[in-house]
């Protein structure tokens, strides 16, 4: 360590005498930023001088890593002119939990989120997701063979955005640099937790919103992300009647007239990239099922099913039957042996698609290794040839048994050409998942469409030891 000798020299100080020299030492970087050095001044300058020397020495304090927007690749290459660039959002409950993302808004899939963290109160943020956005949106009259592929025909972003402040009602409209707006709110959801020895826990959630309009439907996506570390993702449809059929098995009348309004099914697909603690490779995705044992006892012992490869999986109700996401090293608990995690909860999922033309909407769930390209469940862009199936020459297979079928391009056109039965071992993973509504037009909407809301959760499991809300209960 350099040692220095301080002599100071300016026409505004006296200068030194041979014994103001002596009455100093000399001192060394560390003694100086620790204020363990005297020095014997002779005037108020002198000190002022000296403490304009002594903070440059000391090194800055290390700072918190930021959400740096401007480093997260876009999730999709679009070509359009109107896709933006990722801009911050944070937000801090009174609790002192914490939520940052990346929002962004794209051509095709509108409104996308990625580098998200969360923090429940007292420990520091975890990243939990790398990027998330809808995968695709399929429109189905009931009378109709084929689906339209919303995201990939139309495109929730570029002209179809539509948002207005009407439309933020209790909200706040959030512009970034490229022009694109959002809704943001937060509210007070409901009871977090509640005990006879104290007042309830209030449980507090931001969301944001983006709408589009596609021909007379309005289509709002919505992320909402919980003070409790709870995210879910959520499409809602509305807008009015345009389609009308003749034939009452695929209509119902709405008017005195006996006009027959369609009914349709609606298909929303959401793609999530996860990266549990901020390294995606060093995840692993386990299957939950509680079977109801066969015996009196009625009992649901929990199995446990680690999924190494890509593969697509339905919804087992009889099971009750979830997926969680955790990071294979980091841990949680008195022993440090329950991984930090998220638990896909598909509760919501209730009903099933059926269409040839797209067969991997049969399934609930899939899972790929991360791949740039491949980036919507459907009508791929990125792939080189579009390999749509001829229905005529090809018989009909389950999700399940096309797991080897692969595209002779870089990416295939669909999930069905994701699925390629490829390891998931040290790759970052994709949780494709679908949920699954139907439109039933009624007279007390008319000429509206009844909304149509899909959703569900992304819980926390073992992000925290303990419950860092309840403290006051144990």
């Amino acid at each position: 360590m350099a040692r220095i000798l301080l002599h100071l020299q300016h026409p505004l100080f006296p200068a030194f005498e041979e014994a103001d020299y002596k009455s100093m030492r000399t001192c060394s970087f560390p003694e100086l930023a620790n204020a363990r050095c005297v020095i014997f001044l002779r005037t108020f300058g002198q000190l002022v001088l000296l403490c304009i020397i002594l903070v440059s020495l000391i090194p800055p304090l290390a700072a918190a890593t930021p959400n740096n927007c401007a480093q997260v690749k876009p999730l999709t290459r679009s070509s359009g002119s109107d896709s933006s660039a990722n801009t911050l959002l944070e937000h801090q409950f009174e609790s002192s939990a914490s939520w940052s993302f990346c929002w962004r808004i794209d051509s095709q899939r509108g409104l996308e989120i990625s580098n998200v963290h969360y923090g429940a109160p007292g420990e520091p943020p975890r990243q939990l997701l790398a990027s998330a956005a809808i995968g695709q949106l399929l429109l189905k009259y009931d009378s109709d063979i084929f689906s339209a592929p919303l995201v990939s025909q139309s495109g929730l972003g570029n002209t179809k955005l539509s948002l207005l402040q009407q439309d933020c009602v209790n909200g706040q409209l959030r512009t970034n640099a490229s022009g694109h707006s959002i809704c943001t709110r937060v509210r007070d959801l409901n009871n977090l937790t509640r005990s006879r020895r104290s007042e309830s826990v209030r449980r507090h959630a931001l969301s944001i919103h983006s709408w589009s309009q596609i021909g007379t439907h309005t289509i709002e996506q919505r992320w909402q992300f919980s003070e409790d570390g709870e995210l879910s993702p959520g499409i809602r449809l509305s807008g009015t009647i345009s389609r009308y059929t003749n034939d009452a098995r695929y209509g119902v009348p709405i008017n005195d007239s006996g006009k027959l309004a369609s009914s349709a099914t609606l298909l929303s697909n959401w793609r999530l990239a996860f990266a549990i603690a901020g390294d995606a490779e060093n995840d692993v995705v386990d299957e939950f099922n509680f079977p109801l044992s066969k015996g009196q006892e009625a009992t649901r012992p929990l199995e446990i099913t680690r999924l190494t490869k890509e593969q697509f999986r339905k919804v087992e109700r009889t099971d009750f039957r979830g997926w969680r996401i955790s990071d294979a090293t980091l841990a949680t608990g008195p022993t440090q042996t329950n991984p930090v995690a998220y638990y896909l909860d598909p509760q919501s999922s209730g009903l099933s698609f059926f269409n040839p033309e797209h067969r991997w909407s049969e399934a609930d769930l899939a899972i790929t290794r991360a791949k740039t390209c491949e980036r919507l469940a459907s009508d791929n862009q990125q792939a080189a040839q579009h390999i749509h199936e001829q229905l005529n020459q090809q018989t009909y297979l389950r999700p399940e048994q096309q797991l080897n079928q692969q595209s002779s391009q870089a990416c295939a056109d669909n999930l069905v050409g994701f699925v390629n039965d490829e390891t998931l071992e040290s790759q970052g993973k994709v949780i494709w998942f679908n949920l699954v509504r139907h439109i039933l037009p009624r007279k007390e909407d008319y000429p509206a469409i009844g909304a149509v809301d899909a959703s569900f959760k992304l819980i926390p499991f073992d992000w925290s030891a303990q419950s860092p809300f309840t403290a006051e209960l144990r």
